[in-house]
């Protein structure tokens, strides 16, 4: 919410709970998450909320779906970082959890004929997120 910044909403995220794709997954599977970082985030928030234990934690997605492929646990990740990935399965869909994506920029940016193609792009690229 600054003053001179447009912001556009570009998408959403959504997630599902992720296991690697060797073998069944256990009821009582270790969690891999993200750390908490002061952030109220819903992909931080939800797997505190299950009340397990956590095997790995990260501030890096990439380095939980790691994890989660050298089958420490499971994890809550967005679809667009995991649902194309052969080394995962989907467990389950959580459709509590999404995360809205918002482009922001300068205002001053707004009709520059070299920044609109950037911005037009990433809004489809986003859109287009599973």
């Amino acid at each position: 919410h600054e003053g001179e910044l447009v912001a556009q909403r570009a998408g959403t995220l959504r997630f599902g709970l992720y296991a690697s794709a060797r073998g069944p997954v256990a009821d009582d599977a270790p969690l891999c998450g993200l750390l908490d970082e002061g952030f109220t985030l819903p992909e931080v928030a939800w797997p505190q909320s299950l009340g397990r234990p956590f095997s790995f934690q990260s501030n890096s997605l990439l380095g939980v779906r790691a994890a989660v492929r050298a089958g420490l646990g499971i994890a809550l990740l967005p679809h667009f970082l995991a649902h194309d990935d052969p080394a995962l399965q989907l467990v389950r869909e959580v459709p509590e959890v999404i995360r809205e994506v918002w482009l922001a920029y300068p205002a001053e940016f707004r009709g520059a004929s070299r920044f609109r193609p950037v911005i037009d792009w990433l809004a489809d690229t986003l859109a287009d997120c599973p």
